[in-house]
């Protein structure tokens, strides 16, 4: 059965010919850089799992850290969640099937991008609660970054080694950490978008059509007779967006799977960043965004490779 399943996907080999890669963005390297004051904190212990907490003056991010068996010189796996998976079941599912082959795992759990009861705005809003979509992006990184430079050389079981992993929105994030942390071994995006405004303004997923019918009315009310041409001007003054981010990562360096007939992150988007990552290794299935799940343990088979490949020289 599983045979039949991987038989229906595609894998669709790198461009040989790699395109420039850009540097990155003064702006966004000064995201990276470490707040005035920060601490960790080991929040849980429970068998082969620890909850983290790295917290600044502004922000706390939190990063469940799975252990395998074996006690040292282990590489790193950091997964970032999909945007509705709550009880992060899949990035758990995924975690624990990479530690049984020698792996251990961190899953970042950062504050959903899209929020049921508040309109996270495009720029800075005093009026608003929750982050602004650059700040939301910025603090991520900014944090992600002393986890890697300052917590990771701390944990005498890691050797140094890490990969990132996403699904969905936590895709996007695994794209943006491939830029911003070049000395990762691979990143792993899965369905992932490269046009915001696109995902925006086109998917049919739930929280993606409130945000945008939020946003409508909500300039509406500023009396912007044009509003989806002003989100989409308010999208472009973003220090970070997904496809110019993406020109600043070596093709040989990322690997994609995307989902054939997708409408909540639509296929076309996932092709968009595909284009914009110079066309790196690609496996397609035939599903849409839920119904990837179909193909679970291919598409875990698909991640485990690659990271083997890429981890090859990496003692187990």
């Amino acid at each position: 059965m599983l045979l039949l399943l991987t038989g229906c996907s595609t894998l669709h080999a790198a461009n040989p010919t790699p395109r420039p890669v850009v540097e990155l963005s003064p702006e966004i390297k000064a995201m990276l850089a470490p707040p005035a004051s920060y601490s960790f904190t080991k929040l849980e212990t429970k068998n082969n799992q620890e909850l983290w907490q790295v917290e600044s003056d502004s922000f706390k991010l939190r990063y469940r850290y799975y252990r395998s068996e074996g006690s040292t010189n282990k590489d790193l796996v950091i997964i970032f969640n999909i945007l509705k998976d709550k009880h992060q079941a899949v990035s758990d599912w995924l975690a624990c099937n990479l530690t049984q082959v020698r792996y251990d795992c961190l899953i970042v759990q950062q504050e959903d991008f899209l929020s049921r009861k508040k309109l996270r705005p495009i720029l800075p809003d005093p009026n608003e609660e929750l982050l602004d979509w650059g700040a939301y992006f910025a603090k991520n990184f900014q944090h992600l970054a002393l986890i890697i430079k300052e917590w990771i050389p701390q944990q005498e079981r890691l050797s140094g080694n890490y990969s990132f992993v996403g699904i969905s929105m936590g895709g996007v994030l695994a794209v943006g950490a491939a830029a911003c942390f070049p000395e990762a071994k691979t990143s792993i995006a899965v369905m992932a978008g490269g046009d915001i405004y696109q995902i925006l303004m086109e998917s049919e997923e739930k929280l993606v059509r409130r945000e945008r019918e939020m946003l409508i009315e909500r300039y509406k009310k500023l009396g912007i007779l044009e509003p989806i041409q002003a989100i989409a001007a308010d999208i472009e003054k973003l220090d970070f967006g997904i496809l110019e981010i993406s020109r600043c990562i070596e093709t040989h360096k990322i690997k994609q799977i995307i989902s054939l007939y997708d409408d909540q992150v639509p296929t076309i988007t996932q092709w968009n960043l595909n284009h914009a990552l110079g066309e790196p290794e690609t496996r397609t299935y035939p599903t849409g965004h839920i119904t990837l799940g179909i193909f679970a343990w291919s598409v875990r088979d698909q991640i485990i490779s690659w990271l083997g490949e890429a981890h090859r020289n990496s003692k187990p």
